[in-house]
This record gives structure tokens, sequence and C-alpha cells, in this order.
């Protein structure tokens, strides 16, 4: 378990999908029955209309469906969109940034994310090997905002307080 179960989290994660890693993430790692994940992704055409109607079934059958929160666009219209708005600048616990498809597209969402990311807050990044570099710049420009937790294939941070 990485949280504390006593605790509610508010969690984000870019690219959704089906919702499956989502539903995961409020079993396993942030059981509190207020914990809630917010969730992206785009879905284009019939094959993200089966995505976006697997993420809504999902979400039924986990048992969580008032506990996810279902955004559509691109991770940077979202993100923009957040960070804009009220009650989300710094207010995540718990940011993962999935599936950036290059290192651009990677660099930009983990310079939003870090905005809405709450001080304390943890960030992990997983992608395509092609989006690595934008994770390396990212960590380069913030070495003196973030301990590094974990970094191999995936990478965890901690924002400083």
């Amino acid at each position: 378990m990485v949280s504390d179960p006593s605790k509610p989290v508010r969690a984000l994660e870019t690219g959704a999908s089906d919702g499956m890693s989502m539903n995961l993430m409020l079993d396993e790692l942030f059981p509190h029955p207020e914990s809630e994940i917010h969730g992206m992704d785009l879905y284009d055409g019939d094959a993200g209309n089966k995505l976006r109607e697997d993420f809504e079934a999902n979400a039924k059958i986990g048992g969580h469906a008032g506990r996810l929160h279902h955004y559509e666009g691109t991770s940077r219209e979202v993100m923009a969109w957040m960070i804009a708005g009220e009650n989300f600048w710094e207010n995540f616990d718990f940011i993962h940034l999935n599936s950036a498809g290059d290192a651009s597209q990677m660099l930009g969402d983990a310079s939003q994310a870090w905005s809405l990311l709450k001080p304390g807050g943890i960030l992990a990044f997983s992608g395509s090997i092609a989006a690595r570099p934008g994770v390396e710049a990212f960590l380069a420009v913030h070495e003196k905002l973030a301990d590094r937790l974990f970094v191999g294939r995936r990478v965890v941070l901690r924002k400083r307080v």
C-alpha cells in the first residue's frame, strides 16, 4: 500500500484508456473510500468509442463509478483547463503520466502536471522509449525541486515542500 489508508488521496492519470489502472489504484494503492482519481484520454473513432464504453463499464464493475472522474481530450488540453480552473492547482497527491508518445509531449505533460501536484506529492512517469528524453529534461530542470524516489524504466519523484 502506497498511502495512509486513513487519508483520502486525489490522483490524476493521463492515458486513462479503459480505466482498469484507475480502478486498480483505488483498490490497491488508495483504498480510502473518499479517494478519487481523475483520468483523461482522447477517444477518437470507433476504437475510442469502445474504450470510452469500457471505461464506464469498468468503473461500475469495480464499484468506483462515483470516485472516477473522466475527461475527454488531449492531456495538454485537459491539464490546461485544470490549471486555469478552480480546485486543481497544487491539489493532487499523486499524478501518473502514462503513455506520452514522444519527448516533447512528455515534457509538456510533466510541466503542466507539476503545477497540479501538491508539495509533497508524487509524480510517476511511464511511457514509450521515445518519451524518455522528455523525462530526462524535466529531471534536469527540476533537480532541486524534487526527490528522486525511483529511477529506472519508470521514474518516480516527490515534489519538495
